[in-house]
């Protein structure tokens, strides 16, 4: 018995439960099986004896309404797929055959009681009641209509759903693949912190020299045709590397250092300031014996870029 309850409560708060459709319903379904018939101009067929028949009508299409709304509700909720197509024959049988029967039988106990009218005598199948029997068909293509659409519609919602959700999900792999890629970034700066510089120093020989010491590489005037990749550190000393280009270099210094003209690359860490004039732009190094530099046109942006990543990277490794 809670159930049924439950399941009424459910029933009168969806929108097969409207009240004010029943009532349309009921309205023009009266209105049809009342004035069908008339031989008589609508205006002049308003008699007493119509309205009665109009006002009985209407309250049995406005059950019947409901009677129609409940049985479409309890088919439709139907959630097994089995249990539909076990009760689609059963529901055809009781819409077509059972339910019109109950009306007609219905219709003549109250004309039989009330009016003293015997219906099986008139033309009331032929006439009538065949109306009757087409409104009901139009109440229960209503409601097939209508679930329909609310199908649909939720169908329509779901699918936005799950665009958001996928694009939710392309959001958070982007992130993903971002944070991968300052990881990876990250690995790579430290790797070239801890891989030192092989120089030979004046007066020292070969050293192994960590590269936050270095200032800058370049390429001096070539001896006998053969290009000598130099070294400059932050305290002034100087010295080849085993290297034979800049490329060499750049390409395992990557994240911290820059080409700053074809023959000289600089090292990010030893970059005191960038003094910037209405004319040119210049790079100040950290060490002794330091002049500073010109930046080229076109390179003070990649420059500055260059110098934002490692600040970002070193910031977050700190």
């Amino acid at each position: 018995m809670r159930r049924f309850f439950c399941r009424m409560k459910g029933f009168f708060d969806s929108w097969y439960g409207n009240k004010i459709v029943w009532v349309i319903m009921a309205a023009l379904s009266a209105f049809s099986v009342t004035f069908y018939a008339t031989r008589l101009p609508l205006l002049h067929s308003f008699t007493k004896t119509h309205l009665i028949n109009f006002l009985a009508s209407f309250v049995l299409m406005y059950v019947l309404a409901m009677i129609i709304a409940w049985l479409s509700y309890v088919f439709d909720r139907l959630s097994s797929p089995v249990k539909k197509k076990r009760y689609v024959w059963a529901r055809v049988i009781l819409f077509v055959t059972v339910l019109p029967f109950l009306v007609l039988r219905i219709v003549y106990e109250i004309y039989d009681s009330m009016f003293g009218v015997d219906l099986s005598k008139t033309e009331y199948v032929d006439r009538d009641f065949v109306v009757v029997v087409f409104c009901m068909f139009m109440m229960q293509g209503y409601y097939i209509i209508r679930r329909d659409e609310k199908r649909i519609q939720r169908l329509n919602e779901d699918i936005q759903e799950i665009k958001l959700q996928r694009h939710d999900l392309e959001q958070r792999i982007i992130g993903v693949d971002q944070v991968n890629g300052r990881m990876n970034k990250m690995l790579d700066l430290m790797k070239q912190l801890m891989l030192p510089v092989e120089v030979r120093l004046e007066d020292e020989g070969e050293v192994s020299v960590p590269i936050h010491l270095v200032s800058t590489f370049y390429i001096a005037k070539p001896f006998a045709g053969q290009k000598i990749v130099h070294i400059r550190l932050m305290d002034g000393r100087r010295g080849e590397t085993r290297d034979n280009a800049l490329s060499e270099i750049m390409k395992k210094y990557s994240l911290l250092c820059y080409k700053l003209t074809r023959s000289e690359l600089v090292s990010l860490l030893a970059i005191e300031s960038i003094e910037k004039t209405t004319e040119e732009a210049y790079l100040h190094l950290r060490g002794e014996g330091e002049e500073a530099r010109i930046i080229p046109n076109g390179a003070l942006k990649e420059l500055e870029e260059a110098q934002e990543q490692l600040q970002q990277l070193t910031q977050q490794r700190g």
